[in-house]
């Protein structure tokens, strides 16, 4: 390599700039610009020119520096290939009337752009500028840039500038990091590119992290498999990633790759039908969005038809967060969750609808649903008995489209007003056939003294607290086993509220557990079930044990009400004299 001839009449004024330096290197077809670190030049109109001759068929970019490419004075007929080696190549769009204005890297029909490891290819569009991409160049990339930036590095004047920049096929030749601030599908890649991954991994990073927004990775049409081919893993590492439109692209062996979203990042499903076989691996922090339904009903109490639709996840997921990572609903409402979930624990929130079924569930911390949101177990054992609570707060639901065998463990009604919705039966510990027809069951159901809105009967072996059925149940069952509840509770005027209450065998075998938590020194009485239609008898020796040191061991009696409606709770101090007249 040596420096350009004087005597080249073409290249003349190459050289009247000491910032940059041009050299020729000897095949004659090779002009290289280099830029020397901490340096920002613009590239020189007389090589503009020689380009646009096509004099040359290559030219590299070279050292740490910015060479800044200008779309009002750049090498717009070059046919040449573009090698950027080092540094920055900034290519600057200004033209908000061109609706191409990139031809900062040579003609649309012109030769590829290659950005190596340790270079770096920004295009910063000003404001206006929206359609701004490559069309038919193909771009090879690999690596990271200088400083652990980007290989490809979007800009925008503004967030919101929905543009596609780049329109030809962009391959992969090594693991890649990629960067933008653009909130539209003018991520990377657009929605006009075809992405071959080659295998190797694709690292996101994005300015945008609020819900919905980051870097849309829309690319096909919906139903192309083909526009992403030979898959890699993808890293979503800082702001957030939406999948736009269509999962078809993430339709590998299932967990044949992986797809990671760090603490900092987020995944947003956008709107789209097919689904991701990809395994999620959600860092702590981590959150789904769903940004889009296809196929919604509105009219449907589950939103849509969950056996084919639904933004469905057929790929593992790996919880890594030890608390629970969220599944939050944006501008959309509904995710279909076919995978088995391992790690932590889950939360439901802002409206959303989470359709869970795989019986391989795993994850140890439990279920927090929030808000308006609804958890819908569309599979046996899909919420593990081994894990925390499922719980329901606010006006949270939980539903159970189809009879389903297992045991759930406790459901805690946590909220002002909570939904148990639709069928659920249970093999342990039942027979099958010991089931009332339409009878959900739940061996532990915990009350915090909101109202819950049943849909069916209630079949109840662990009962906690107190609380108020209503909607279309018609009988609370408690079966063969306990109730628990806080004396200061009955003393407030506390109760279970219900149409009807039976006790499944005159509650001979069950367990009344009396938590004293409170002094109680005079004789009491009051209400712990209220019925409006009907109540089972006590039985003449219900079991109750007491629990706490707060008052003393007197009397205590579970009796049926003189008015037929009611359980009563009383309480006799020790010593206390009774006299029957």
């Amino acid at each position: 390599m040596r420096k350009i001839a004087v005597s080249l009449v073409s290249l003349v004024t190459i050289c009247a700039s000491a910032e940059t330096v041009y050299t020729y290197e000897d095949d004659g077809k090779t002009v290289v610009a280099t830029v020397l670190g901490g340096e920002t030049n613009e590239l020189s109109t007389a090589v503009v020119g020689a380009l646009n001759d096509n004099t040359y068929t290559n030219f590299v970019k070279r050292g740490d520096g910015m060479l800044l490419v200008l779309d009002t004075d750049a090498p717009n007929t070059y046919l040449g290939e573009i090698h950027i080696e080092e540094g920055y190549y900034v290519s600057r769009l200004t033209q908000a009337a061109n609706p191409k204005a990139n031809y900062t890297v040579g003609a649309f029909e012109g030769g590829a752009v290659y950005v190596k490891d340790g270079a770096s290819w920004r295009i910063w569009a000003s404001s206006g500028v929206c359609d701004s991409y490559v069309n038919t160049k193909k771009v090879y990339f690999e690596g990271r840039g200088p400083n652990d930036d980007a290989a490809l590095c979007i800009h925008t004047a503004s967030n919101n500038q929905f543009g596609k920049t780049f329109g030809g096929e962009m391959i992969m030749t090594g693991d890649a990091l990629v960067w933008n601030n653009i909130h539209g599908f003018g991520g990377i890649p657009g929605n006009a590119a075809k992405l071959n991954m080659q295998g190797y991994t694709l690292t996101f990073r994005n300015r945008l992290a609020g819900a919905g927004s980051g870097v849309y990775c829309y690319c096909g049409n919906g139903s192309d498999a083909t526009y992403i081919s030979q898959l890699g893993d993808i890293v979503a590492e800082e702001g957030g990633v939406n999948i736009s439109g269509s999962m078809y692209w993430l339709a590998c062996a299932v967990d044949a790759h992986t797809f990671t979203v760090t603490n900092n990042a987020n995944f947003t499903i956008n709107g789209c039908w097919g689904y991701n076989q990809y395994k999620l691996r959600l860092y702590p922090g981590a959150t789904i969005y769903c940004n889009g339904n296809a196929y919604g009903d509105s009219n449907n109490p589950y939103g849509c038809v969950y056996s084919q639709y639904g933004n469905k996840l057929i790929g593992s997921v790996e919880l890594l967060d030890p608390v629970r990572n969220s599944y939050c609903a944006n501008s959309g409402n509904y995710i279909n969750e076919n995978g088995a979930m391992s790690g932590g624990g889950i939360s439901v929130d802002n409206g959303m609808r989470l359709f869970i079924s795989n019986p391989n569930n795993s994850f140890t911390n439990g279920v927090v649903v929030n808000g308006t949101s609804r958890l819908i177990v569309t599979g046996a054992k899909a919420v593990p008995s081994a894990g925390a609570p499922l719980v329901l707060n606010d006006t949270a639901y939980v539903h159970f489209p189809s009879t389903l065998q297992y045991e759930l463990p406790e459901v805690i009604c946590a909220g002002l007003t909570n939904t148990l919705y639709g069928t659920m039966g249970y093999t342990y510990p039942l027979d099958t056939g010991d089931i009332p027809n339409g009878c959900q069951y739940y061996t532990n159901l915990t009350l915090k003294g909101g109202v819950v809105n049943a849909t069916t009967n209630v079949l109840v072996t662990a009962l906690k607290g107190f609380g108020e059925f209503v909607g279309d149940i018609q009988e609370l069952q408690l079966r063969d086993g306990s109730w628990e509840f806080n004396v200061s509770d009955a003393l407030d005027g506390k109760s279970l509220k219900v149409k009807r209450f039976r006790a499944m065998g005159d509650v001979i075998d069950t367990e009344f557990i009396i938590n004293l938590d409170r002094v109680q020194r005079g004789a009491v009485s009051c209400k712990i079930v209220q019925t409006t239609d009907f109540i089972s008898d006590v039985g003449s020796k219900s079991k109750i044990t007491l629990g706490g040191e707060q008052a003393d061991h007197g009397t205590w009696t579970i009796t049926k009400g003189s008015d037929n409606l009611s359980w009563v709770l009383s309480y006799i101090p020790p010593g206390t004299t009774i006299i029957v007249k």
